[in-house]
């Protein structure tokens, strides 16, 4: 498999595919998120693959890095569901006050533009990316700084009743 054997990819998938499934739904994946998850996982067992003398072993190692993307993932969403509530906040018709300013001041419009399509209209990055004709690693890294921008203000500046 960490050759990239196709074989031997599908034939992990045939046998492994159910039980990770049933793992992921019984942490609390949802059933429109299970199949990202796992391929998320997948993505782990190929950077960490090892060898195994007994299948029991394969399975439960499989299942131990679902159970950490399961909780990886979880934590994403919670960060992207803050930051979308407060990015509603700051485009919403009556915004509150910021005392040093308006956190999206200054930033360029495709920049605020991929921020809105993203936390308040719901854009995957792959959506965004395919728009923009780049790549997903590209919108990342975007967001990523985007991110830390608008963290920086939220630091150093609090919000006020206008």
């Amino acid at each position: 498999m960490k050759r990239g054997d196709e074989a031997a990819w599908r034939e992990f998938h045939d046998r492994y595919y159910d039980d990770l499934r049933r793992v992921a739904l019984s942490r609390g994946v949802s059933e429109t998120e299970v199949a990202d998850v796992i391929q998320r996982s997948y993505l782990r067992i190929l950077k960490h693959m090892k060898l195994f003398t007994t299948e029991s072993d394969l399975r439960a190692w499989a299942c131990c890095l679902l159970r950490s993307e399961v909780v990886d993932s979880s934590r994403r969403n919670r960060r992207r569901v803050s930051m979308m509530e407060r990015f509603k906040g700051w485009v919403s018709e009556k915004p509150a006050q910021w005392v040093g300013g308006d956190p999206l001041e200054g930033m360029a419009a495709a920049d605020r533009a991929l921020l809105e399509r993203h936390y308040v209209e719901g854009w995957s990055q792959a959506e965004l990316a395919a728009e923009a004709g780049v790549s997903v690693k590209a919108i990342e890294s975007k967001m990523a700084r985007l991110r830390r921008r608008a963290r920086a203000f939220l630091e150093t500046n609090e919000m006020t009743e206008s």
